[in-house]
């Protein structure tokens, strides 16, 4: 009788474990359908405000055109101010879409600094200034919204870069690569000084002694936009290959780089023989563009990098503090030898959790 009752007593723990894990499965499919259809709808939304864009694009520069009439300066001008306006408003849209960790208020402070500053700058300092001003915060709008797309993809598991750069085996290998990286954004900035001192020089002094006006439009823009080209060229460069250490652009994939950036710096030559100065421009300015989303997005891999570091560098500091805790043990980890134990750690946002230690000391055995 009483094993017959411990048979039932097994057998209905048994069924209720079954149970439970059948819940759990039925629960992972559910959250792994709904996570599924919320990409999708991301995907559909993102692609639906893209296809607004290209559609609205074509009516902005007619109705520009339109109004403007001959004037090349003031049409430029007319240009540059509504595709910012819609180039922004795009973006914020797209990164408030993808967005992981910035909610629609902190987005909108974000986005709405560069606007008020380039009202301000047109109303105050004249229209070429606004001009300018709405035209760096459409780069600043791209790569935000780069940025928010990088969270996305890590967010959803399809891009790992973050986890793909390189340990330093060694302490010493360490504070030479943080030294060789000292010298390298020293190095990158005084090179950077040159467009800076080109452009105040071909900007900044006319106004300051009275000689803009005899300047078109069409040449201050272009010099800023390869100013901004290269520094975002640069930027670009500096966090692949020096802070990411080549994990999200490896040798091929900076060889397209370089062959995309080649084609943003030629193209607008031969655009501008056959369609005009402004369509020159405005294809320059597109580059400039996608170049700055590209520079946004490697930001937000780094971050992610960031972020996975300072995750192992705490799981490393709990496992030493139970350790000395214990008073015997094997000794104090490093962190090279943590990072290979932290990876199988990731959650599914993609973040390292760090594993629950004891700090009690272990038990007596009996004599």
């Amino acid at each position: 009788m009483e094993q017959s009752s411990s048979l039932l007593g097994q057998s209905e723990l048994l069924r209720y474990r079954a149970i439970r894990l059948r819940r759990a499965e039925w629960s992972r499919l559910r959250e792994a359908a709904n996570a599924e259809r919320d990409r999708d709808a991301r995907l559909a939304m993102v692609l639906i405000l893209t296809l607004l864009l290209a559609l609205a694009t074509p009516a902005v520069l007619i109705w520009c055109a339109l109004r403007r009439g001959g004037d090349a300066d003031a049409l430029l001008v007319t240009i540059m101010w509504r595709l910012s306006l819609l180039l922004s408003a795009y973006f914020f849209l797209c990164a408030i879409v993808l967005s992981v960790t910035r909610g629609v208020c902190a987005a909108v402070l974000d986005f709405s600094y560069g606007l008020l500053l380039a009202y301000f700058a047109d109303h105050v300092l004249g229209p070429r200034i606004g001009m300018v001003v709405v035209y760096v915060s459409s780069l600043f709008a791209a790569g935000m919204a780069g940025y928010a797309l990088a969270e996305r993809r890590r967010s959803d598991g399809d891009d790992r870069s973050a986890d793909n750069v390189p340990a330093f085996a060694t302490e010493e290998e360490e504070e030479y690569a943080r030294s060789l990286l000292i010298s390298s954004a020293l190095i990158l900035s005084l090179v950077l000084l040159a467009p800076a001192a080109y452009f105040t020089y071909t900007f900044v002094w006319p106004y300051a002694s009275g000689a803009a006006a005899g300047r078109s439009v069409e040449s201050m823009m272009r010099d800023i936009s390869f100013a901004m080209l290269t520094y975002l060229f640069f930027s670009t460069t500096f966090v692949t290959h020096h802070l990411l250490r080549g994990a999200l652009l490896g040798e091929g994939n900076f060889y397209i780089f370089l062959i995309t950036f080649a084609i943003i710096l030629f193209l607008p030559l031969p655009v501008s023989s056959v369609f005009g100065d402004i369509a020159g421009i405005i294809v320059l300015w597109l580059g400039v563009i996608s170049l700055a989303v590209f520079f946004g997005y490697s930001l937000g891999v780094y971050s992610s990098y960031k972020q996975r570091v300072d995750h192992e560098l705490s799981y490393l500091g709990h496992v030493q503090r139970a350790e000395l805790e214990r008073g015997s043990g094997p000794p104090a980890r490093t962190r090279a030898d943590v990072a290979a134990g932290t990876m199988a750690l990731q959650s599914p946002s993609g973040l390292l959790q760090a594993p629950v230690v004891s700090a009690e000391p272990p038990p007596k055995t009996s004599q």
